[in-house]
């Protein structure tokens, strides 16, 4: 069986615009971000969302409740679809991971499977999101579908396969760029942007 759900990176916060990773950390919107949110809102109002779950980390639950308050739906939220745990690279910026740990942030960008102390595995934040986002599909309706506002390494490790950056395409998920997704038999298939 197929279903269609919508996933939605948080907008823009000021860790965003200085390139560091955030993970747990729970960082806010910037006005830019809340901007980004209500845009996103305005494409989405005109597909089939019933309602949303939202990370608990308050980039991601702010942009969810700008959203569910533009399509008039509800907000639940889900502490299983926050962002990857960095370890010791959380709160860094790429350059200050690879002055501070060399060996690590080489190790890391040679495979990028390879386990950071206190980091989770992209493989464990893609089954940790994913048996979410199954669990709610089992009480959405076909007709009226979950929009999940999330990260964006939940969303790397949830549409990494089926949605490549490419020519008009960025070369990571962008903040607040609604994506329509298909999953068969609980498995995702295919990822398409709503935006640029």
């Amino acid at each position: 069986m197929k279903r269609t759900i919508y996933l939605l990176r948080h907008g823009e916060t000021d860790w965003n615009a200085a390139g560091r990773l955030q993970g747990h950390t729970d960082t806010p919107l910037n006005e830019k971000g809340r901007e980004q949110a209500r845009r996103a809102a305005e494409l989405l109002r005109e597909h089939p969302i019933g309602h949303t779950i939202s990370s608990d980390l308050s980039r991601a639950r702010e942009t969810a409740d700008i959203v569910a308050h533009t399509l008039g739906i509800r907000v639940d939220v889900d502490p299983a679809l926050r962002e990857r745990c960095f370890g010791i690279f959380e709160g860094l910026t790429w350059q200050e991971v690879s002055e501070r740990y060399p060996q690590h942030h080489a190790a890391y960008m040679d495979d990028r499977t390879t386990r950071v102390p206190g980091a989770e595995t992209l493989e464990e934040v893609g089954q940790r999101t994913l048996h979410a986002v199954r669990n709610r599909l089992v009480h959405a309706t076909v007709e009226r579908t979950i929009l999940v506002v999330t990260h964006g390494g939940v969303m790397r490790s949830l549409i990494g396969n089926v949605w490549k950056p490419g020519p008009g395409r960025p070369s990571a998920v962008p903040n607040a760029v609604p994506f329509r997704v298909v999953l068969e038999h609980g498995v995702i298939v295919a990822a398409e942007a709503l935006g640029p």
